[in-house]
């Protein structure tokens, strides 16, 4: 996690997907997909008030109250619209790029009575 101030407090951004929540997650997608929605749509007033909740999800010490209280009212791109893009990108990174580590044989073996077992893997695919 990393500490950053938003609106001068303090708030910790998570920086690995294992720091954020599977709940979190989930309400963190369905914001973050509502706010690309509505922002692609034009409708950015409205757009703002989804990302900022999408961020309160994930972001602790930031909740739902501070986010619509900062998405309420005018705004500025080099304010408010800047900081809250760059803090989904951020947390969208997050999620996006984690890499799980490969099966190998070895998360597979085990020992039980004297005998050394290999459960086979099985291969998934999309």
């Amino acid at each position: 996690m990393i500490e950053v101030k938003i609106n001068g407090k303090a708030c910790q951004v998570p920086t690995e997907l294992s720091e954020i929540s599977l709940s979190s997650y989930v309400e963190f997608q369905e914001y973050h997909k509502s706010f690309i929605d509505k922002y692609n749509g034009g409708f950015y007033d409205i757009a703002m008030q989804d990302g900022y909740k999408a961020v309160a999800c994930v972001v602790e010490g930031f909740d739902k109250l501070d986010a619509e209280e900062i998405s309420i009212g005018s705004y500025s791109k080099d304010s408010k619209e800047g900081t809250l893009l760059q803090l989904l990108y951020l947390i969208n990174s997050v999620i996006t790029t984690y890499v799980p580590e490969p099966p190998s044989e070895i998360g597979y073996k085990f020992e039980y009575m004297g005998k050394t077992w290999v459960v086979p893997m099985i291969k998934m695919y999309d």
